[in-house]
């Protein structure tokens, strides 16, 4: 009697059907362009209810809060360097250790300001990626192939992974920490997850750098103009991505 073919150790899902690469793009990327609508329309959410906010403040008395949000940002800037290096740094070990990094990106245009603080996130966000990336790559792959066992389409993305996939699954709202030790225990090469990510996180850091900068600004006309920018920056994202996907299917 023929004995059933051992399974390789690496594949990670020995039993599924193999699929076409162009279909497995086809998923991710429909799965992509759901959640980004989810995600703007979150990010209008937040945007209105911060356009409260400011509104708040800027016409009652609590308007002296942002002489001294003014003043605390001014303080932290003072420090020079060590205070950019060190937040850069806290950046990239909450993301390795699974910390929304959204929050930060918030956080350093609160206090680096637009340009600066994208920088330092953007900078810190992949660092963090990329470290996870690597502890993966040494030596826990079977620990997360474990974690994705009730996520079959995840478990697919183990065999190959290009630049572009990376960048599509990046759209994904999905745990960072979680994904950079997936594609850490694939197969993709170091620099195509390096590319991969640093363009699927520029978009949403852009818009959340804006949002966090606008906090604190003397006029309002100027607040509601970043907010604005921010909701534009991902709804035009999400426009140009949707419009690919369509071109390619």
């Amino acid at each position: 009697m023929p004995q059933a073919p051992i399974p390789s150790a690496q594949d990670p899902n020995p039993g599924a059907v193999p699929l076409d690469e162009m279909a497995e793009e086809e998923l991710i990327s429909a799965e992509a362009g759901k959640q980004w609508r989810r995600e703007s329309r979150r990010l209008i959410l937040l945007v209105a209810g911060l356009c409260g906010a400011l509104a708040l403040t800027h016409f009652t008395p609590l308007q002296a809060w942002i002489t001294d949000v003014q003043g605390w940002k001014q303080s932290v800037r003072s420090m020079g360097w060590p205070a950019h290096f060190g937040f850069a740094m806290a950046v990239a070990a909450a993301v390795m250790l699974g910390l929304p990094r959204l929050a930060f990106c918030g956080a350093a245009g609160l206090i680096f300001g637009f340009t600066e603080g994208n920088m330092l996130s953007l900078g810190g966000s992949l660092l963090g990626s990329y470290a996870s990336f690597m502890l993966a790559r040494r030596g826990a792959r079977k620990a997360v192939l474990k974690r994705i066992e009730d996520r079959p389409w995840l478990q697919r993305l183990v065999q190959r992974c290009s630049w572009r996939r990376v960048f599509l699954v990046r759209q994904l709202m999905l745990p960072g920490l979680l994904l950079n030790a997936l594609l850490g225990v694939s197969q993709t090469k170091a620099r195509d997850f390096l590319t991969g990510t640093l363009l699927g996180y520029i978009p949403l850091n852009l818009a959340f750098c804006l949002v966090g900068s606008s906090v604190g600004k003397g006029s309002l006309a100027h607040s509601l103009m970043q907010l604005c920018c921010a909701v534009a920056i991902v709804n035009l994202g999400g426009a140009l991505l949707l419009r690919g996907l369509r071109r390619r299917a």
